[in-house]
This record gives structure tokens, C-alpha cells and sequence, in this order.
């Protein structure tokens, strides 16, 4: 091929525009160069035609190349499956294992509300597992935009409640695979804030004064009971005491003689420390007056003289008195007509009004 390739460049060469010229010099140099080139181009088309064969052998090879490999891909392909499908004796449902999701929500094992004060209340509940939870809670029944609290705790305390109201509540859990249980709606109500009692003389009551030998209904004295705003009180029993500290005198036989208490003109108790006929209600905000009266004032004589004051204990700590009643400082046992709760009085001294002599 090279030497086809040399002899045609010296062809080329020798066919110039320089031995073109020459042809007008001699015709007989033109027409043997003439026949010349007709040789060379016959020698040019057959190394056109010798160059495309060797091309298309060369492509043929390739294509044979090609589908060999395509053939031996396909045999190695058809292998590696007959190989797979045969080798594989284990059905593959047991080779690949099935993931595991929890689907089942938690449940709610309890949920309660206690306790309960009048601005607090405490509400806990517990779940069968591991959650995370959400409290809803307002007066709204159907819990209108209520007031919403996260916790992983298992309690919450309330606070900054209203008295004596109801509240609703709702409680959400959710577990570590998100399933979500949700509470029925339960409610509760807060407490009723305890009423004060207040306790001290009436400002009509008697100044200092003579009880004669043998005066009966004499009134000694008169103590008033307040309540306050919150609710009524109730009180069922108090405790008379006597000072007889203030001034000497003779001893009087049967000073006082049947005591008892008076309210509203009525007697509520036979005797000064007895428990009352009936409980004496006082209303949220108003008062009421208890008074001490004496049925006889007796004695040996007419001027025995015997000086005394008229009054209530004072303890001057909180204490049980009367068994397990509860009775305060002034060893009054009242307790609140909605609350139930007792109610204390606080005193630091006795409680006494003025200075009574007997039998003079």
C-alpha cells in the first residue's frame, strides 16, 4: 500500500502546471502524458478499491468482534441465572425478614383529679408504657380553647384557678411510635374559698353593773360573731368562761344558776358549754350576737358582793376541744356552710366583757 502511495505522489509531481506548458512544444510528449495519466488514474481507482476492502474486512472483523462478546455476554447472563435459581433452595418469604411496626395505641390505666383547693388542683393519670402527654383544661365543657399543657411527667399541677368552679379536662398520650390515645373529657370543681370568723363584743353591750340577789333573765353579756364575704358559718357550740379575778367579794351561794345563751331572743343552748338546739348560721358578710343570760342570781344574802366578768376561753393556740371538734383559739367550733371546712377564731387573750357584781 505504501509503494501504490509513493508512485501516485510522483505522478502527482510530474503532472504540473510546468509540463502542461511543455505540451505546446511537443504534441508528442502531450499525448504520452496523456496516456500516463490515463494509467495512473486506473492504478489510483484500484487502490481506492484495494483501501475500501481491507476498510470493510477490518469492519467485519469488528462486527464479528462485537457479536461474539454480545453472545458471550448473554451465555455468562443465562449462567449466572441458571446458577441463582438453582443454588436457591430457600424460599425467599424466610431469607427476608418482615419489619416490625407498632401500631396498637397506649391506654390510659388511670385519671383522676385530687386533690383539689380553691385556686389548685392536682391531676395525674398513668399509661400501660413509655408516652409523652398533653393536657387541655378550661371551664368550657367541650373545651373552647382550652389551656394546654406538654409533659413526660405523669402529674400536673393547676393553678391560678378560680374558686368554687368547674373545670374540664382532657389528657392526650402518645408512644414512642407515635400512636395516639385521647382521654374522655372529665371535670372537676374547686374548692370554696373558707369564710373568717371574727369574734368580739357587741358595742351594745352592758356596761359595768349590779345584778340584785334573786334577778332572774339577767342578761351578763353580749358577743358578736362575723363572718365574712365568702360564705356563711355555722357555729354549733361555744365555750363561756369566768373571770373571777377582778375584785373581792364574799362567795355567793348559787351565783349563777342556770345559765344559758340567747340569740335572736330564742334560746339556742341550756347551758353556757352545751352544744346548741339548733346551729346558729351566720350569713357571708353579716354578723349575729349571742347573749350570756343568768335565770336566778342567789346567795346567802342581799350584799355578798361578789365581783366576776363574763366571756370565752382563749387558748391561744388551734386545738381539739370537745373530742375531736375542732374549736380554735376561742374554743368556738364553727365550720364553713360550703366548705365544711372549720373555721378558727384567733385570739390572744380571753375574750370578757364588763364587770359584774352579784347580790349587792
Amino acid at each position: 500500500m505504501k509503494k501504490y502511495l509513493v508512485v501516485l505522489f510522483v505522478l502527482v509531481v510530474l503532472v504540473s502546471p510546468n509540463a502542461v506548458k511543455a505540451e505546446t512544444a511537443n504534441d508528442q510528449m502531450v499525448k504520452q502524458m496523456q496516456a500516463l495519466i490515463v494509467q495512473l488514474t486506473q492504478i489510483l481507482n484500484q487502490l481506492i478499491a484495494q483501501l475500501q476492502a481491507k476498510l470493510g474486512e477490518q469492519s467485519t472483523a469488528i462486527s464479528s468482534i462485537q457479536n461474539t462478546q454480545q453472545q458471550q455476554g448473554t451465555q455468562i447472563t443465562q449462567i449466572q441465572q441458571n446458577t441463582t435459581l438453582s443454588s436457591i433452595t430457600t424460599p425467599a418469604t424466610s431469607l427476608v425478614k418482615s419489619p416490625s411496626f407498632d401500631t396498637t395505641s397506649p391506654s390510659l390505666t388511670y385519671n383522676y383529679a385530687s386533690p383539689i383547693w380553691e385556686t389548685q388542683a392536682k391531676i395525674c393519670w398513668s399509661a400501660n408504657e413509655s408516652v409523652s402527654s398533653k393536657l387541655e383544661y378550661g371551664t368550657s365543657p367541650n373545651l373552647t380553647s382550652p389551656i394546654t399543657a406538654s409533659t413526660n411527667a405523669s402529674c400536673l399541677l393547676l393553678e391560678n384557678l378560680n374558686p368554687e368552679t368547674t373545670y374540664y379536662y382532657r389528657i392526650t398520650i402518645k408512644d414512642n411510635s407515635n400512636n395516639v390515645s385521647v382521654s374522655d373529657i372529665k371535670n372537676f370543681t374547686t374548692a370554696v374559698v373558707p369564710a373568717s370568723l371574727s369574734v368580739g363584743l357587741d358595742p351594745d353591750n352592758l356596761p359595768a353593773h349590779n345584778v340584785p340577789y334573786g334577778n332572774q333573765n339577767t342578761e351578763l353579756v353580749k358577743l358578736r360573731f362575723g363572718a365574712s364575704q365568702e360564705e356563711n358559718i355555722q357555729i354549733d357550740r361555744i365555750g363561756i368562761a369566768l373571770d373571777t379575778s377582778v375584785g373581792t367579794g364574799t362567795w355567793c351561794a348559787g351565783e349563777l344558776a342556770n345559765m344559758h345563751l340567747v340569740a335572736d331572743g330564742v334560746e339556742i343552748a341550756s347551758s353556757p358549754n352545751a352544744d346548741f338546739n339548733t346551729p346558729l348560721i351566720i350569713p357571708a358578710g353579716g354578723f349575729k350576737t349571742i347573749s350570756v343570760v343568768a335565770d336566778t342570781v342567789g346567795g346567802l344574802g342581799t350584799q355578798c358582793g361578789r365581783k366576776f366578768k363574763v366571756g370565752l376561753y382563749s387558748n391561744n393556740t388551734d386545738q381539739v376541744y370537745w373530742g375531736n371538734d375542732y374549736a380554735g383559739k376561742y374554743n368556738v367550733r364553727a365550720v364553713g356552710a360550703k366548705s365544711k371546712k372549720p373555721i378558727y377564731t384567733n385570739a390572744s387573750s380571753y375574750l370578757y366583757g364588763s364587770v359584774i357584781t352579784l347580790g349587792s
